[in-house]
């Protein structure tokens, strides 16, 4: 009777030990990042003129601070919007510009290896790993309030 006690027991610890799964981490978004599509319409093919399409990096530390490079519509030049972004939960982002402004929603996200998926509001961005060039960083226009950027529009 001792001996089926002790497999019991073992037999517990050993299912106690296999249901805990790495789930519980928060997803990884820490890195840089391309804007591949946009609810499945690549971002080559959005806002096109004589520069090309819609280009987006993003660049997420380890320390809640985010940058965005955008290109959009109607000029050549990039434009840099900086701020920090929190963790809510295991899997869902939000952030707050430089200059105290909201993103537009908070952010489902997924990791597949080298991709990364937000979800928020009405859109499902997918993204891929991709270093952002030194010419952009170097070249954008510092955005601090949204009188700087001729548009106004920031991705997030």
């Amino acid at each position: 009777m001792g001996k089926i006690l002790k497999l019991v027991l073992i037999i517990s610890v050993f299912m106690t030990l296999a249901g805990c799964t790495k789930g519980q981490e928060q997803v990884g978004i820490a890195g840089e990042w391309k804007l591949e599509s946009i609810n499945g319409v690549p971002a080559e093919n959005m806002s096109v003129d004589e520069y090309g399409g819609l280009d987006i990096y993003i660049s997420f530390s380890e320390d809640g601070k985010f940058e965005t490079f955008q290109r959009v519509s109607g000029g050549e030049h990039y434009y840099r919007f900086s701020g920090t972004y929190v963790r809510i939960g295991q899997d869902v982002v939000s952030g707050i510009y430089s200059d105290g402004n909201s993103w537009a929603a908070d952010y489902t996200v997924v990791r597949e290896s080298d991709r990364l998926t937000m979800a928020g509001g009405d859109d499902t961005c997918v993204y891929v790993s991709a270093s952002i060039p030194d010419i952009i960083r170097d070249s954008a226009i510092e955005v601090k309030s949204v009188q700087d950027c001729g548009s106004g529009f920031r991705f997030l």
